[in-house]
């Protein structure tokens, strides 16, 4: 089922997603996350960005091709090297806003799958940017704050007018 999105300034986005527990049911969850993020295009949608405030999030096919749903993720950096720029970074909760923000070009995730199986996958470059992004909205951290307050608002205002 396709829900609606929230888009910034929600305060929703910003509260930090607990983990999943054992036997917690998902289905309708993982699918409505799916068919929305496809709907709407996206490379990634994080369940806080449909106002459910629990540790999953889901990858497109593009993005991830050998796996899209990530219950209880974790991430470490990978291989050697720093941060770099993750230029045109957006988000569906800032519908026509980019960015550049740091990111690590390469990850290992951690996370249970649809069927609650534990996977370890390695991820590099525009996939280790989505894990980071998405797993940013299970922590409530938003594209948003690391601008200064003045480009806060004008953003606020953009995406409430739907012109961002």
């Amino acid at each position: 089922m396709i829900v609606p999105i929230l888009r910034y300034p929600d305060p929703r986005l910003s509260l930090k997603a607990a983990p999943v527990r054992d036997g917690e049911p998902l289905d309708a969850l993982i699918e409505n996350l799916l068919d929305t993020m496809k709907k709407n295009n996206g490379a990634g949608l994080a369940a806080p960005q449909i106002g459910v405030a629990l540790r999953v999030f889901v990858l497109s096919e593009e993005t991830s091709p050998t796996q899209q749903v990530f219950v209880n993720p974790s991430w470490f950096t990978h291989g050697t090297g720093g941060r770099i720029s993750s230029e045109d970074e957006g988000c569906l909760s800032f519908p026509g806003v980019r960015i550049t923000r740091p990111r690590y070009p390469h990850v290992m995730v951690h996370a249970w799958d649809r069927r609650r199986q534990m996977f370890e996958l390695v991820l590099s470059d525009f996939a280790a940017f989505a894990v980071q992004h998405e797993n940013d909205h299970l922590d409530g951290v938003l594209m948003a704050d690391g601008m200064p307050r003045g480009e806060r608002r004008r953003i606020a205002a953009l995406v409430r007018r739907g012109r961002a």
